[in-house]
């Protein structure tokens, strides 16, 4: 197949049972077929369409990984669906802007521990991300979309997204900033159901989890700026930080806990 050409499966139960390396531009029109191994992305321009992407682990403590994106070049993921066990199902450590629109993110029952992780460690940093109309349906061990490597000046919309299934031991999204940049995140018309009935755990519930995870100085969150744009917890329309199942965020340090309210927040506004 030529670099930048389309491959399109036949419509059907198509299923691919070996892992797949994609290092050519190219546009995937699946028709629903099922990968069962990983698919990895390496540094090329990739757009898969209509696909189901399986992390093929035993656990939620597993490695496996569903798909893996790597390089410098955008790469779009939609209309597709992502499930199996994995530690981490989806893997992005791509400097090119990502979209991921359109999918349904199935954790099962804490069969998965981060859904999309915007990598740590080494990693490139992420300079621009779109997660929208997204559906993550099935109760996770930890979170929804994880950020850590960030550059100056990124700019991530989280738009349109139902997050269901949300208890104390998730959060839909995490940050951490652990190169204390300046990056602006658009949080516009997501909805949350809150489920826990765990006793005294109003601290750990939120939407957004900004987590230091550092051993040595801090993370600056404070250079983070947040929209909360018609943030709905259910049907309740959340316009202020909030307590208790209304808290929309809350900032964690590994080494003290729960932080106070304006110790170390991010600029925040609501709409």
């Amino acid at each position: 197949m030529p670099d930048g050409g389309t491959l399109k499966f036949p419509e059907g139960a198509a299923h691919v049972t070996e892992e797949v390396v994609l290092n050519k531009n190219v546009n995937i029109s699946g028709h629903g077929v099922t990968f069962e191994k990983m698919v990895s992305v390496d540094d090329a321009e990739v757009v898969l369409n209509d696909v189901v992407l399986t992390a093929s682990g035993a656990s939620a403590n597993d490695k496996a990984i569903a798909l893996k994106v790597s390089g410098t070049k955008p790469f779009t993921l939609k209309n597709s669906t992502v499930n199996g066990f994995a530690r981490t199902a989806v893997n992005i450590m791509t400097s090119g802007e990502v979209t991921i629109e359109g999918n349904t993110f199935d954790a099962g029952n804490q069969n998965i521990y981060n859904m999309i992780e915007f990598s740590i460690s080494n990693a490139r940093d992420i300079t621009g991300a779109i997660i929208k109309n997204n559906t993550f349906k099935g109760e996770l061990k930890n979170n929804g979309v994880c950020f850590y490597n960030l550059a100056e000046g990124a700019e991530i919309n989280i738009v349109g997204n139902d997050f269901k299934d949300i208890n104390v031991n998730n959060n839909p999204v995490r940050l951490s900033n652990p190169k204390n940049v300046s990056a602006v995140f658009n949080i516009k018309d997501n909805t949350y159901n809150y489920t826990s009935e765990t006793p005294n755990a109003d601290g750990y519930t939120g939407f957004m989890l900004l987590q230091d995870y550092t051993k040595d100085g801090v993370q600056d969150f404070s250079k983070f700026n947040i929209t909360f744009d018609n943030l709905k917890r259910g049907s309740k329309h959340l316009t202020e930080k909030g307590t208790g199942i209304d808290q929309v965020f809350y900032v964690y340090d590994d080494q003290k806990g729960i932080l106070a309210n304006g110790v170390n927040d991010p600029t925040v506004s609501f709409k």
